[in-house]
């Protein structure tokens, strides 16, 4: 019993050391979001949170403000408490999709000292993305555009990075520097994530976790040319798509 008092002990110091902002990782599901979690998680000054907290999505928010942003703040600190969180780490990072919806809530609650980073990935290609789980179509056009556009209000403000899927696995290095200067952290090469990140294994991958690669992008090229007209048929898909330059 002592030993656990202890250990939690050294858990709570450590959480309050955290000397750089939060990070919380958001956007439509099956946009990459899991993959980018990962290569934090291997930063040494990253301690990235293992699952989904889906804190904001179980938390019922007041009239009160201050409330919501103690009773948000407090479930954080005791999920974090109960973590074993390495020596070094400056900052930690969330990853739950769907608080896409609450990132005005996230700024408030946070000061707006917290870093959000938005990704967002061709509508095309998430749509005919496969989850293991749960099969083809997982994600429709409709959620994609509800997810897109509840970030898309958020892109000048400086708490909120938005970046492309295509483009972080394309134009890995580059982009990866674009977000560790964002996040405030030290610059060095993750292009090796794969060998030192504590997300390893995850129920949105065909496995394990593997180097960054492409092979997932346009693929939408090659599906039946029905499902494509289908998916453009929406007027908003399609102002989308052009706002992020991907037709």
């Amino acid at each position: 019993m002592r030993l656990f008092r202890e250990l939690r002990l050294i858990s709570l110091i450590r959480v309050t050391r955290f000397s750089g902002e939060p990070i919380f990782i958001v956007g439509c599901g099956r946009s990459g979001t899991t993959i980018l979690q990962a290569v934090l998680g291997a930063h040494p000054q990253i301690f990235s949170i293992p699952k989904e907290t889906k804190i904001y999505l179980r938390t019922k928010r007041k009239k009160l403000k201050l409330l919501n942003s103690v009773k948000i703040l407090t479930k954080v600190f005791v999920l974090l408490i109960k973590q074993d969180i390495p020596k070094g780490k400056k900052t930690w990072c969330e990853k739950t999709p769907r608080h896409v919806h609450y990132i005005k809530e996230i700024l408030e609650d946070f000061n707006n000292r917290v870093k959000i980073i938005n990704i967002v990935r061709d509508c095309r290609d998430v749509v005919l993305s496969s989850h293991p789980i749960y099969g083809e179509n997982y994600i429709s056009s409709k959620r994609w555009v509800k997810d897109v556009n509840a970030a898309k209000n958020f892109e000048n403000n400086e708490s909120v990075l938005t970046i492309r899927y295509e483009d972080f696995v394309q134009n890995f290095e580059y982009e990866i520097k674009k977000i560790l200067a964002f996040i405030d952290v030290n610059d060095i090469s993750l292009s090796d994530f794969n060998k030192k990140t504590n997300i390893v294994e995850h129920i949105a991958w065909w496995g394990k976790v593997e180097a960054i690669n492409n092979t997932s992008v346009g693929k939408w090229m090659s599906a039946k040319k029905e499902l494509i007209d289908e998916i453009m048929s929406d007027n908003e898909v399609v102002s989308l798509l052009k706002h992020y330059k991907y037709i």
